[in-house]
């Protein structure tokens, strides 16, 4: 036995008997004192380590459900995995596996598309709505050029804000004359 361990044995041994002195109401030395409140938080740090390590049962939570299309994938990755062992041409060519190639092909185009719809074509739908139809508003200060004139137009006195603004013809247009 260490020396160090003998003088913790010699310090700790009697412990119940200043725990049951404490009780007691009794008053205690300040050494006595001090190694009660040692070994009382030595000891709740022991139990508090012994409560850190998670049981085979812990963490207790209740089981998450699965979405329509965590199920979905789950299922076409089971779908993919079974048909092809290799994801990348490479390990085709390198196997001698090239009647998987249109396989491979399929699955290649797939992600594409699902790519593409998916960060491309879907999130673009709010930006095109808005430009489509948000009526575009411009200041009078904005364009202050003559209004071009061409055979067959009208020719009409207006202010520059009774006027709408057309973004695709990039021109006023008269709300009273626009045609549907």
């Amino acid at each position: 036995m260490a020396v160090t361990e003998a003088v913790a044995a010699g310090m700790y041994k009697d412990m119940d008997r200043l725990v049951e002195m404490r009780k007691k109401g009794e008053i205690l030395s300040a050494l006595d004192e001090q190694r009660l409140r040692d070994y009382q938080l030595r000891r709740l740090r022991r139990l508090w380590l012994k409560d850190q390590i998670l049981s085979a049962r812990e963490p207790l939570h209740p089981p998450k459900k699965e979405g329509f299309f965590t199920k979905l994938w789950a299922r076409e990755e089971a779908f993919w995995s079974r048909h092809l062992k290799f994801r990348q041409f490479s390990g085709h060519f390198y196997h001698g596996h090239y009647g998987k190639v249109p396989l491979l092909l399929l699955y290649r185009a797939q992600r594409w598309f699902r790519s593409f719809y998916g960060v491309m074509i879907i999130p673009s739908f709010p930006l095109v709505y808005f430009l489509t139809h948000y009526k575009f508003e411009v200041p009078n200060c904005f364009y202050r050029t003559t209004m071009h004139t061409f055979p067959g137009d009208k020719h009409f006195k207006s202010k520059i804000k009774d006027l709408e603004f057309d973004p695709i013809r990039y021109t006023y247009v008269n709300p009273e004359n626009k045609t549907k």
